[in-house]
């Protein structure tokens, strides 16, 4: 028969409760991650797709600068 002593049953308690403490802050931030990860990820896509459509803006505004009548001569 094993017999505990007071202050090994209130070791043990302190260790129960700092692994409780320590898990649930892991579980904190793993929720905090996939937060900022959806959050990065949407802001990373929005971001590329402006910088597509800026490219695509100037893309256009240069043709429409240098675009020229067929109908006159070049030279």
């Amino acid at each position: 028969c094993v017999h505990y002593t007071v202050s090994d049953i209130k070791l043990i308690f302190h260790m129960w409760r700092h692994y409780n403490f320590a898990r649930m802050r892991k579980g904190k931030d793993h929720y905090l991650l996939l937060s900022n990860l959806n959050y990065i990820t949407w802001w990373s896509a929005t971001q590329s797709l402006v910088i597509l459509l800026s490219g695509y803006l100037q893309l256009v505004l240069l043709k429409r600068l240098f675009h020229t009548d067929p109908s006159r001569p070049r030279c």
